[in-house]
């Protein structure tokens, strides 16, 4: 690394190879997947040991004093690149933990309560997945019974909860906060209103 006092941490599956790591480049989005794309050197180990299709990645960076996960996702390609004279090198591009929920099978279902605690349910359906509940703060937040369910038929629960967001003009996102992944379904003109970073 060029810089001493620059920070990288890249683990796969808990398995840190930041020192083969070349190049990262993490995207944040606040309606899409975050995506991170990182390359590494190709030592030409053996194929048992080359990064896999779901294996899950987080990305830690900063200085040595002070360094944060910026991401926590999971690879969704790999690929090997030529650089010439017999070099290879390896680029990985990743989701955020959302990327689980919009694989998961689609499973038509006539919701119940609040629009907060079916969101919150679809999010704790599978703890597996790995995302907590960050906020969920719909406004308005309103009920559906029995009789007139909020129903989601063919969508996977990343499509749904997307769906519903734009239905109440909100943001839904995972977020790396507190080292964990939480989700979030908050307002637009509360972000909007929110104090810049």
């Amino acid at each position: 690394m060029a810089d001493a006092d620059l920070f990288i941490s890249v683990k796969l599956e808990g398995v840190d190879i930041g020192g083969d790591v070349v190049e990262v480049d993490v995207e944040d989005h606040d309606q899409l997947l975050d995506q991170a794309q990182v390359v590494i050197d190709d030592r030409g180990e053996s194929t048992a040991e080359l990064p896999r299709e779901g294996q899950r990645m987080v990305v830690d960076i900063g200085t040595q004093e002070e360094h944060a996960v910026l991401f926590e996702g999971v690879v969704s390609e790999v690929r090997v690149r030529s650089e010439g004279r017999g070099t290879q090198r390896i680029e990985l591009m990743a989701y955020d933990l959302g990327y689980l929920l919009k694989r998961r099978t689609p499973s038509p279902t006539n919701h119940v309560g609040s629009l907060s605690s079916i969101i919150r349910a679809v999010i704790e359906a599978d703890p597996a997945v790995g995302i907590q509940v960050g906020q969920i703060e719909p406004d308005p937040d309103p009920e559906f019974d029995a009789r007139r369910p909020l129903r989601q038929t063919q969508q996977t629960d990343w499509d749904f909860l997307a769906e519903l967001a734009e239905r109440y003009r909100c943001r839904s996102f995972v977020e790396v906060n507190e080292g964990v992944s939480k989700y979030y379904f908050m307002p637009v003109s509360r972000l909007l209103a929110a104090e810049p970073i």
